[in-house]
């Protein structure tokens, strides 16, 4: 028994099927293939731009403070305090006259005047003739100072608050000589006045008019009292400076204002004084250098 032959599916397509590569027919199509695996990552492209700004987020919490910093340098000066000293009290008062020479300049130029009178008067003379004249000329001058009689109190206070300074004078005597001229008082020891807001003025009262003496006029409360008067208003006029004069009204005589002086509440009478007033001082003047001696000789005596 002879093997039948063994023909295989593929052979039998073949022989079959010659022709199939010449064939225009169109096959089944057949079940779409299992995806292949996944190839490799391709290689990172490039940076895009960079997009518009987002809209601002909600402001956080305030933080926790931070530790305090070191102290800085100190600040410029303040201004200078309102501050009140303790007030000073001086137990004598000078009450001189503007006709007799007290500081050393007007004893300088007193005996310059002299001098000069005498040369009209005597002509060519001797140095010691001239000398002896002014001598006493200079001598008779003190008679005219004014001169109290037993005085009951003097004192002198004044007061430094701020920049200003508050003055009192309390003075009361008794009779005495009323001496010449318009009378001075003295500022208390090593104050002068502030040339600034208060110039000196030596000349007579109301010179000019009225309106001229407001620079001058240094309101002053109190007054002076005198046997049947007593002032209404009083003035303190600085002279130079460290001396002053009281521009004063009577009460009797309303129209008359002028001077204190040897004919006005003058020192022959018994006398009650009392004023307070303010100023702007400064310190007194330096004292001047000491004289020649030949003007040292002529100094009056006190």
């Amino acid at each position: 028994m002879s093997e039948e032959p063994v023909i295989y599916a593929t052979d039998y397509f073949l022989r079959h099927h010659s022709n199939l590569e010449n064939s225009t027919t169109t096959g089944i199509k057949g079940d779409t293939g299992v995806p292949g695996p996944a190839g490799k990552d391709g290689v990172t492209g490039d940076t895009g731009p960079q997009g518009p700004q987002g809209p601002q987020g909600v402001t956080g919490d305030t933080g926790p403070q931070g530790p305090a910093g070191p102290q800085g340098p100190p600040g410029p000066k303040g201004d200078v305090g309102t501050g009140i000293e303790n007030t000073v009290v001086e137990n004598t008062i000078t009450l001189s006259s503007n006709v007799v020479p007290e500081t050393d300049e007007e004893i300088k130029q007193k005996i310059i005047d002299i001098k000069k009178e005498i040369s009209k008067t005597l002509g060519a003379t001797t140095g010691n003739i001239i000398e002896k004249v002014v001598a006493e000329r200079m001598a008779a001058l003190t008679k005219t100072k004014p001169v109290t009689g037993t005085r009951f109190i003097q004192r002198l206070e004044s007061q430094r608050i701020g920049d200003k300074a508050r003055i009192t004078y309390k003075l009361g005597y008794a009779a005495g000589q009323a001496g010449q001229g318009d009378y001075l008082l003295t500022l208390p020891t090593g104050m002068a006045f502030n040339s600034t807001y208060h110039p000196p003025f030596t000349g007579p009262i109301w010179t000019g008019d009225v309106q001229n003496m407001a620079i001058y006029f240094i309101p002053a409360t109190g007054g002076i009292v005198i046997p049947s008067h007593w002032t209404n208003q009083i003035m303190v006029v600085p002279y130079d400076a460290t001396r002053f004069r009281l521009a004063l009204t009577n009460n009797n005589s309303q129209t008359t204002y002028q001077f204190w002086n040897s004919g006005w509440y003058a020192a022959s009478a018994n006398t009650e004084l009392n004023i307070t007033f303010d100023i702007w001082p400064t310190a007194a003047p330096a004292a001047p250098a000491a004289p020649p001696r030949a003007l040292g000789a002529m100094r009056p005596p006190v």
